[in-house]
């Protein structure tokens, strides 16, 4: 199924780090995008729902970054295992209600404990990454700046 493979890991990884860097409506445009992407180049899953919980993992990690008052190292790590278990629970619960029986196992809960830990040992490199690529190309040199 799709939630097991880590390409659908990895992208649910990027679609937090966006919503990290740039907020709620960013987060969900970017994870709806993503996730209908996904939906499109892949069989075997219904049309939109992993659109769907893309899109809401990027709107609630955007909402969670921006009230928080201080950031520190376990953070981004943190954010990534929490919105990666939160963004497989949203596919399994959305594909069970659908009726693919399958997502219930046991080993969904292996799926989720190990993508949950991939994504946030990843997650201290490619939040920068994210950050960079987002970042509006000012970059502070050092020496005089001319007006």
């Amino acid at each position: 199924t799709l939630y097991s493979m880590p390409a659908f890991w990895l992208g649910l990884l990027l679609v937090i780090a966006v919503a990290f860097s740039a907020g709620s409506n960013t987060g969900a445009i970017f994870g709806f995008i993503c996730g209908l992407i996904f939906d499109l180049f892949l069989t075997g899953t219904p049309l939109g729902l992993s659109a769907l919980a893309y899109a809401l993992t990027g709107y609630a990690i955007g909402m969670f970054e921006g009230s928080m008052l201080r950031s520190g190292p376990l953070v981004t790590p943190i954010f990534a295992a929490g919105g990666t278990a939160f963004g497989i629970l949203v596919f399994v619960v959305g594909s069970a209600i659908l009726g693919d029986a399958g997502v219930t196992s046991i080993r969904t809960v292996g799926v989720i404990l190990v993508s949950v830990l991939a994504n946030a040992a990843i997650a201290p490199l490619i939040f920068p990454a994210v950050n960079w690529a987002m970042s509006d190309g000012e970059r502070i040199r050092p020496g005089w700046k001319a007006s």
